[in-house]
């Protein structure tokens, strides 16, 4: 056998069993390029099959069909007369995915493939060892698992590209966005529940806060991530991440965060507990650890023109379960954070985390702007005011919290305050629970927090859920899916029927 011929009858084959099986234009591509080499042989038979793959291109109509045709019978008669055993073997396993994969055709496939079979029993051994060398490279599944290998559009380059694409204000405004749903272990039970207890999709997460670029994930509970994307953040947008305290709901996604800020080599800060600290050496990308620690009275600077300092207290949430009606000291904090603009102060955030309300958690709180309090369940003696929930603030330390902040205050100077955390265990009561807050504390600037909610802080004002326009903090107004448990939305004036 002529080895020039069956090199090139191999590099050709190979292509266009290939595209047969792929349909990629690639391989096709590198067929027609061997056209020049194929013709420079001479090999009449050669070029005959060439041809036969080159016009093997799937149009049943046209040139390229009639000539796909005329090619393979004008073979076919060759070698009838006058071809050997291995040429008609090459020429039937052309036919064969030809008629499998371009052409369609079971009865044609079938034929070419049982000639092919007949013929390899008149090979010498030289051409079925030829023939068994050509026949190994073509395993469909060694060639996807290549294709797969080879292949660079990978999901980090995707995300990449989908997150160059949005929302310009995400990536150069400084803005405080809720991305916390429910609390505690309830989006646990959505899966099992839905469409029987819950009508609408049940989310834990966290918050995110930025400031003159620099990005703060604070406590990052299960599906914070989530919410993240969802909102049209990425992993490149965190820069440093703070959890108050080692319950599920507030630091379940720190692997999450890790895993992901591996696959784009993102090095974080990482702010927290002493609990989470001891869990937090397998973390591969935030090897810059901090603990919240309350003998740090001076608190922490961070951002890359020191331009946000992170102060804290301790708080009640963890009982002691050596010691009733105690809690464990040194476990749970309150935040408050202040923005700063050329060593001026701008605002400050306050963040109650999970705690039983305490007269030194209002006074911590108290020159905040914005305050976002963890309320949970409400519980019927909290709610009557008789005695404050344990462990969490509940109706009545948020009422408490309200009262004592505004306190020396001319209403336009009160801060907002975000209630957030409510718990899904009983039924979806955030507006009847708002309403009265507002109504017993007499502020109106009392929110309910939800997935997505953006409020801007370089400007003060918020991005409406429906026209997409930046409003006024006036103009703003909260509007709730029928379904209980349903997404509340920001909107503005404008997309106010009335």
């Amino acid at each position: 056998m002529n080895k020039i011929y069956n090199y090139l009858f191999d590099k050709i084959y190979k292509y266009f069993y290939f595209y047969c099986i792929s349909g990629r234009n690639e391989e096709r591509e590198l067929l027609l390029r061997k056209q020049s080499e194929v013709e420079n042989t001479g090999d009449n038979i050669l070029t005959l099959f060439f041809q036969i793959m080159k016009y093997a291109d799937g149009t049943e109509q046209g040139r390229n069909w009639e000539n796909f045709l005329g090619r393979s019978r004008e073979c076919g008669l060759i070698l009838d007369h006058s071809g050997n055993a291995f040429d008609k073997w090459c020429f039937h396993q052309i036919l064969f995915p030809s008629y499998t994969y371009i052409y369609p055709d079971a009865r044609q496939a079938v034929g070419n493939r049982s000639i092919a079979e007949e013929v390899m029993e008149k090979l010498s051994e030289e051409e079925k060892e030829a023939v068994s060398n050509l026949a190994g490279k073509f395993d469909r599944e060694d060639y996807e698992i290549r294709k797969h290998l080879d292949n660079n559009a990978t999901m980090v380059e995707a995300y990449k590209t989908r997150f160059a694409e949005r929302d310009f204000r995400i990536q150069k405004r400084s803005f405080l966005m809720i991305l916390k749903g429910f609390s505690s272990s309830t989006p646990f039970f959505y899966p099992a529940l839905e469409n029987r207890f819950y009508q609408s999709p049940i989310k834990g997460g966290g918050f995110f806060l930025k400031w003159q670029g620099y990005g703060i994930a604070i406590d990052p509970g299960i599906n914070f991530m989530e919410n993240m994307h969802l909102s049209g953040l990425e992993i490149d947008d965190i820069n440093a991440v703070i959890v108050t305290h080692d319950h599920i709901d507030h630091n379940g996604d720190l692997q999450v965060i890790d895993d992901l800020a591996y696959s784009f080599g993102h090095s974080l800060e990482l702010y927290m507990d002493k609990y989470t600290y001891s869990k937090a050496e397998k973390f591969t990308y935030m090897e810059d650890r901090h603990l919240l620690d309350v003998k740090n009275t001076g608190g922490f600077t961070l951002g890359e023109n020191a331009n946000i300092r992170l102060e804290f207290i301790d708080t009640r949430h963890i009982p002691n379960a050596r010691k009733t009606g105690a809690y464990l000291k040194n476990t749970s904090f309150a935040l408050k954070i202040s923005l700063l603009d050329h060593d001026e102060v701008k605002l400050k955030i306050g963040i109650t985390s999970d705690s039983e309300y305490f007269p030194e958690l209002g006074s911590f709180m108290k020159d905040c702007d914005y305050i976002i309090a963890n309320i949970s369940e409400p519980e019927k003696e909290d709610y009557e005011k008789k005695e404050l929930k344990q462990n969490h603030l509940g109706y009545n330390g948020c009422r408490q919290l309200i009262e004592n902040c505004n306190a020396g205050r001319e209403a336009p100077q009160y801060p907002r305050y975000i209630i957030s955390e409510f718990w899904a265990g009983r039924g979806d009561a955030r507006r009847e629970l708002i309403r009265r807050l507002r109504e017993e504390s007499k502020c109106s600037r009392v929110y309910p927090g939800d997935i997505g909610m953006m409020f801007f802080l370089d400007r003060p004002g918020f991005l409406c859920d429906h026209c997409r326009c930046e409003m006024d903090l006036d103009g703003l107004h909260i509007i709730r899916e029928k379904r209980e448990y349903g997404r509340l939305s920001l909107v503005c004036n404008s997309c106010l029927l009335l």
